[in-house]
């Protein structure tokens, strides 16, 4: 029973078993995690035994990740579960699927393939809805550089959208949504503790930017920064209203290659400045 989710999503698995044909996609849930709830309910009623295919679906293409594409796969890894990601895992079903797909992603991410990008969030949506929002994200990161200027614009930015954020989403809730106003995962948010890990991992990123890894790969640090300042942003404005920091889970999750890619960047810079100091004759350079 561990999560807010967990009791919801044996009663969706129910409703998914009890209905056939095509009416299963009259029920409101994303198409792939209908189509796959649908056949493991053909061959079991069993809740544990769902949950466990559920918990490959997440853990199996993240670890696929990470093996393949870390630099460091024990930090990737232990990032991973301390980052409440392996806790969401347990309880936000189809976000966590979702973010597991995005996770892997990430090399093409480093090479901006936009096409390949795109496909990864489509394929996501098909899982969670709300992955829609990557594609905004992800153009932004992608064009828009963090430079002086644009990392102050976007503090402003962030000041406004905390400050007016109740006129948004009452406009964002006002069609179809309007009950979910009253909703305490709308009028509260978290304690201002939760946005120190955010807080620290963007100072890296914007440090590491500005510094000798933006330098040696300016491409990937100028998106994988932004995604670090995108995430703060979202977190920030959660500490107003608790549903916001879902959408930050697909670009959170980039965090566990992007601080390891960084701290073996600098580790090895390390080794080259010590070898030099030991040995002035010895060659050397930057990984």
């Amino acid at each position: 029973g561990l999560g807010n989710d967990y009791y919801s999503y044996i009663y969706i698995f129910r409703n998914i078993q009890d209905s056939s044909g095509l009416a299963i996609f009259n029920l409101g849930y994303e198409p792939a995690f209908t189509v796959i709830t649908k056949l493991i309910s053909l061959f079991t009623s069993n809740i544990n035994v769902m949950y466990a295919i559920y918990a490959l679906l997440i853990l199996v293409p993240t670890a696929y990740a990470i093996f393949r594409y870390s630099e460091n796969i024990w930090m990737s890894t232990m990032m991973f579960i301390s980052l409440t990601f392996f806790y969401c895992s347990l309880s936000f079903i189809r976000q966590s699927i979702a973010f597991a797909v995005i996770l892997c992603a990430y090399k093409y991410v480093k090479e901006r393939n936009h096409f390949k990008v795109l496909l990864f969030i489509f394929i996501a949506c098909l899982f969670h809805s709300t992955v829609i929002v990557m594609i905004p994200i992800y153009l932004i990161a992608a064009f828009v550089k963090p430079t002086k200027i644009t990392v102050p614009i976007y503090g402003v930015i962030t000041a406004l959208v905390y400050f007016l954020s109740w006129p948004i989403l009452r406009l964002a809730v006002l069609i179809q949504y309007k009950g979910y106003l009253d909703l305490n995962f709308i009028t509260q948010g978290y304690k201002p503790v939760y946005l120190i890990v955010p807080a620290i991992i963007a100072a890296l990123a914007i440090a590491a930017h500005f510094t000798g890894y933006g330098k040696a790969y300016p491409k990937q640090s100028s998106i994988f920064t932004n995604f670090a300042i995108f995430n703060f942003i979202i977190w920030f404005i959660a500490t107003k209203h608790f549903v916001i920091e879902r959408f930050s889970m697909y670009i959170y999750i980039f965090m566990i290659m992007f601080i390891p890619s960084i701290a073996r960047y600098y580790m090895n810079c390390a080794k080259v400045y010590f070898a030099k100091k030991k040995d002035p004759e010895a060659g050397g350079g930057f990984y």
